[in-house]
């Protein structure tokens, strides 16, 4: 509890982000900053949100598709940031008495084949529930390969869930089953459709007009092209994987939403103080609590969350420190939008601001990297610690020496040499 009053207090207590936060020389550097890491990661297209108390800018990068640049008010999908949105529903319910987080969900889900009905529904939000994800099954993405327009449904779902992990409460390991699952409840115990209960809970309250449920909602406005590698996706139908994503990774906003989307959650105006202490009860090896997660990035301490999905990628951040909130959306598959996040950080604390600003010309490849990582351009100690600053690995590195990462969990996470840090995807 000592380390959620310290959170808590983060939010409240009045502190002074830096007056060059709101100069056009830093606005400038940010806008340069987000240029140059959309072209040195070979990102499409960037849109980037930062908002203080009473300041807001907003940046851009790329392309939408070719001849049509990135606009700020174009809507991407945030992928599993919208665990954070299903998250704020089920803890509102619990505030209104609806439902229990404590409870089981045997009430919902008794007898169904690899559903243990002891299974609370805290433990769906902090992905300690031991199921089995139905996402990763070959079944599942053979299926939305197959027919992309397919929209699937509850009864398409359950039965892909495979056998569990582990015993309810005996373990941690991130799931979509556990958000479809809660989503299914929101529904059930109040007769609404969750694209409703996300307008009633929070898009309404906090003035949100470019925020929508993929498939369930209709998209109003510009929306960026998706990219799968060098391939234009938008032609493909987004009914299948964005229907099978649903509570765990389906909506659509802007960065501008967002952003205000956090600035609301850590000013007390969607949850009372007890609630946001529930949510922010971190637990397990990435220091999750309900629909958010506490890391390190941009060498500062951050409460947020990332997503991705089918040629979206996006991570949302609240640093406290700064008291500032930060959005970065972009429209290319596995997309390092963490790098961009991690330079504005930087940029807004005023030190060194990763690879492409230090003078000694050190470059990491590939990116994002799988069982090895390359480091030139420098000589001496490399070390890889993970969000929590943990270090993983570690080496005495000479020019083009491969840093072995094959025994590295699949993640984001940073390579510090000397004074600068780089953030590393390793994926599988």
């Amino acid at each position: 509890m000592k380390s959620i009053r310290y959170i808590i207090t983060l939010w409240f207590v009045a502190t002074t982000l830096a007056t060059a936060a709101t100069t056009d020389a830093m606005r400038e550097r940010l806008q340069q900053a987000v240029s140059h890491v959309c072209e040195r990661d070979t990102i499409k297209g960037v849109s980037v949100s930062v908002r203080w108390d009473n300041d807001h800018w907003q940046g851009v990068a790329g392309i939408s598709h070719p001849g049509t640049p990135i606009d700020p008010s174009m809507l991407f999908g945030i992928g599993s940031n919208t665990k954070t949105l299903t998250s704020l529903v089920l803890l509102r319910l619990q505030e209104e008495g609806i439902l229990d987080l404590d409870s089981t969900i045997a009430t919902w889900f008794a007898d169904r084949t690899n559903i243990d009905g002891s299974i609370t529904i805290r433990q769906l939000l902090n992905h300690t529930s031991g199921l089995g994800d139905y996402s990763a099954t070959t079944t599942y993405r053979q299926s939305v390969g197959n027919n992309t327009s397919r929209i699937f449904t509850e009864a398409d779902i359950l039965p892909m869930i495979p056998e569990p992990m582990f015993a309810p409460g005996n373990g941690w390991q991130y799931c979509n089953t556990n958000y479809f699952l809660a989503g299914l409840i929101a529904t059930k115990v109040t007769g609404k459709t969750l694209g409703s209960l996300f307008r009633n809970y929070i898009y309404e309250p906090l003035g949100l007009e470019q925020t929508f449920l993929g498939v369930e909602d209709s998209l109003r406005g510009d929306v960026a092209h998706r990219w799968l590698g060098p391939t234009d996706a938008s032609g493909m139908s987004i009914n299948a994987a964005f229907s099978g994503a649903w509570a765990a990774g389906a909506v659509f906003s802007t960065p501008s939403d967002m952003t205000v989307l956090y600035n609301g959650l850590f000013s007390g105006k969607l949850l009372g103080q007890d609630a946001m202490q529930e949510m922010l009860a971190f637990t397990g090896p990435q220091d999750y609590g309900l629909g958010i997660s506490r890391k390190v990035l941009g060498g500062a301490s951050i409460i947020g969350h990332s997503g991705e999905i089918r040629g979206y990628a996006s991570v949302m951040v609240r640093v406290p420190s700064l008291r500032a909130s930060i959005s970065v959306l972009t429209n290319t598959a596995q997309a390092n939008a963490a790098a961009v996040a991690d330079t504005i950080i930087r940029i807004l604390r005023e030190e060194p601001v990763s690879a492409g600003d230090d003078p000694s010309g050190v470059s990491l490849r590939p990116l994002p990297a799988s069982d090895h990582v390359v480091v030139d351009g420098y000589m001496g100690t490399v070390e890889v610690v993970n969000l929590s600053g943990i270090p993983v690995q570690s080496l005495q590195n000479e020019p083009g020496m491969r840093l072995d990462l094959s025994e590295v969990p699949a993640g984001t996470y940073v390579v510090r040499i000397g004074g600068v840090s780089f953030v590393l995807p390793v994926i599988r």
